[in-house]
């Protein structure tokens, strides 16, 4: 699986590039246009087929309301260090 070491490489272009990925690399792309807010796809490619996971947001006040969510929760816990799993273990599963 590729970027499993303990610094994987991140490409952000390929254009220049012609040989195949190096195994410990990460891929990452993005685009911009129109009126789209958000849209997020991961991907993982196998040989034939691939993975997605995708996220489509129409209005980025989604984002809003995601941002206020969150810092009320950090408003209600003292100083300190916070990671996902803590915030989503609060948030959707509390």
């Amino acid at each position: 699986m590729r970027g499993q070491g303990r610094n994987p490489k991140i490409v952000t272009d390929r254009s220049a590039l012609h040989d195949p990925r190096d195994p410990d690399s990460i891929g990452i792309a993005s685009l911009r246009g129109g009126t789209v807010a958000g849209e997020h796809t991961v991907t993982w490619f196998g040989s034939d087929e691939r993975l997605e996971i995708r996220h489509v947001a129409d209005d980025r006040v989604i984002f809003a309301h995601g941002a206020l969510k969150i810092a009320r929760w950090l408003a209600s816990k003292p100083e300190g260090v916070y990671d996902m799993n803590a915030l989503l273990k609060d948030i959707v599963h509390g």
